[in-house]
């Protein structure tokens, strides 16, 4: 088609393209120009004087942001701050302590560096589009009050409003070397936590401001996490040490070692002690399989496929003659959970190969008694709070085995409803025990010695709540023959007790004594005492539902044959006479 064929309209709108083309072309010229004759210096003071508005815009009442120094390069495509710190004015931890405020935050960092940087963007859409972001050195500091913390408070004021703030931060990697953290608790819930050694490596990260007060979105393709050691002050003055740590988003995974639990050093001689439980604990590992990192960092939870708690060992110890403190309700597993601060949700837990030691002092002896387990493992599935996981499945289930004084093996089977009415079930199996095994804990708390027999068979069920539990307990035992402890002083030794076991075992009424029989018992709970205690108090009552009988049977084998023994010496005297 010729020139004069083509419609005016068109003709019209063609030149006005390629007049718009020729203008863009020289505009751009132009601006090659003065970006390289000068522009990139006002980029560079540009950018920086955004970052100083966006800083500004974030700040709060009562806190401070210094920059050490910022420093942007559009020639290079870099960004990078050094020096640069948020702290607080100091009368802001009366606000914490009166609760006007959930938390103060105070953090500092040596250097961070942007690589890769569109200054255009920045400038045009508030975005960072950069390769790399590296932090060397960060050190972040909580400092929490009586009231639960949400960790994204700190991000929620970098939300969009208007024009100076960011919105978006996307990055090819982000690595961070050398980082601590701590928290420290003004109410002694977790009095102190620190973490040292932090370094992460994350590939595909966004950082996205979802609006004002609204918080920060973070996602990533990619982080590997490692620590070099955790520590902690726990409310009851123990420390806890976690050695080295490691996280993967990539494989879903985790690894803790070297957990150890130590008691607050104590004066023996002190007058103020009082009685409690000390727990002295250390694991080789901890190892975490389908772990999902995003909804447990997004939601402040655990949500984890299978943790495997290896090599514990564990020494508990009471000293019943101290005094006894305050009373506190003890809550069962269950409502614990169900309590918990955050969401939790563990698809299988095993405890492999722990050993458990447990000393009691006796206040009538002041001696030491023992109990040991060893060789414990356990499994339990389903352990969880969250509403999801316990309406497809609403209770946990658990298998755990283990050898009891070093010579019987225990096996049970625990479940308990997730539904809130705390009910649950325990089924424990023992066979041969050798029963003078128990004297490591009958010699020292009860002055007891077992001279023979054979526990063949102990079989217990127990079902129950928060309130009561009953349930059955079978034993079969052979050839019991108990004593008191030698060495025993003169009046404990000719006391009732004392007497009545060393009658009631003698050759002539029996000797040992032999049963196999079933009962059943029923027993309230104590809602001051633990679970543990409370399966305890089931355990004796049980035995003593059963023993109790032959007990009954055997003093009226002495009163039979003492009776008969009587006559028979009447008889004697009276042939003599």
């Amino acid at each position: 088609m010729s020139p004069a064929r083509i419609p005016r309209p068109l003709r019209l709108l063609l030149g006005g393209v390629g007049a718009l083309v020729l203008l863009l072309a020289a505009g751009g010229g132009v601006l090659f120009w003065w970006v390289t004759h000068g522009g990139e210096a006002w980029l560079d003071r540009e950018a920086e004087a955004r970052i100083h508005a966006a800083i500004e815009k974030a700040s709060v009442p009562g806190y401070h942001i210094n920059l050490g120094s910022l420093k942007a390069d559009a020639r290079n495509g870099s960004l990078v701050v050094t020096d640069t710190d948020l702290n607080f004015e100091p009368q802001l931890l009366d606000s914490l302590r009166t609760g006007a405020f959930r938390y103060l935050f105070a953090a500092k960092v040596v250097r961070v560096e942007l690589r890769g940087l569109s200054f255009w963007r920045l400038l045009l859409r508030g975005e960072i589009p950069v390769q790399a972001i590296v932090l060397e050195g960060p050190e972040f500091h909580y400092f929490t009050g009586p009231k639960r913390v949400d960790l994204a408070d700190p991000f929620k004021r970098l939300g969009r409003k208007g024009k100076g703030l960011l919105s978006v931060l996307v990055a090819d990697t982000l690595t961070v070397h050398h980082g601590s953290a701590a928290v420290q608790d003004l109410n002694k819930v977790l009095p102190e936590l620190k973490v040292k050694g932090l370094d992460i490596a994350a590939s595909a990260v966004r950082i996205a401001a979802r609006g004002r007060n609204a918080g920060v979105h973070l996602s990533m393709d990619g982080a590997e996490l490692n620590v070099n050691s955790i520590g902690a002050l726990l409310p009851d003055g123990s420390r806890l040490h976690i050695g080295a740590v490691s996280l993967s988003r990539v494989r879903r995974s985790g690894r803790l070692t070297d957990i150890r639990i130590i008691p607050e050093k104590v004066d023996s001689t002190a007058t103020d002690r009082l009685r409690k439980s000390e727990l002295t604990l250390s694991v080789d590992s901890i190892l975490l399989n389908g772990l999902d990192m995003d909804r447990s960092i997004a939601h402040e939870a655990l949500f984890v496929n299978n943790i495997d708690i290896i090599g514990l060992r564990a020494g508990l110890e009471l000293d019943k003659t101290l005094p006894l403190p305050e009373r506190t309700l003890k809550e069962l597993p269950t409502a614990a959970l169900a309590n918990m601060s955050f969401s939790i949700k563990v698809d299988t837990a095993r405890l492999v190969n722990a050993n458990i030691l447990y000393r009691e002092r006796d206040p009538s002896t002041g001696r030491w008694g023992e109990v040991p387990f060893n060789h414990l493992n356990a499994r339990f599935h389903n352990i969880t709070n969250d509403a999801v996981a316990i309406a497809a499945s609403d209770s946990i289930t658990g298998n755990i085995t283990f050898v009891i004084f070093d010579s019987a093996q225990v096996e049970c089977r625990y479940s308990a409803a997730l539904d809130g009415s705390e009910r649950f079930k325990l089924v424990a199996r023992l066979s041969d025990l050798p029963l003078v095994e128990l004297n490591q804990a009958t010699r020292p708390l009860m002055r007891m010695e077992v001279k023979q027999g054979v526990l063949r068979h102990l079989a217990m069920d127990m079902n129950g709540n928060a309130r009561r539990a009953k349930g059955t307990m079978a034993l079969n035992f052979e050839d019991v023959v108990m004593q008191v402890e030698p060495g025993t002083p003169r009046e404990l030794r000719h006391s009732l007790m004392g007497n009545t076991i060393d009658i009631m075992l003698l050759q002539e009424y029996g000797g040992g004594m032999s049963a196999d029989r079933e009962r059943n018992y029923s027993i309230g709970r104590d809602p001051e005492r633990s679970i543990f205690n409370y399966v305890w108090h089931a355990t004796r009552e049980g035995l003593v539902r059963n023993l109790l009988p032959e007990a009954k049977e055997r003093m009226r084998t002495v009163l039979r044959t003492d009776a008969e023994t009587r006559k028979e010496n009447r008889a004697v005297r009276r042939e003599n006479k």
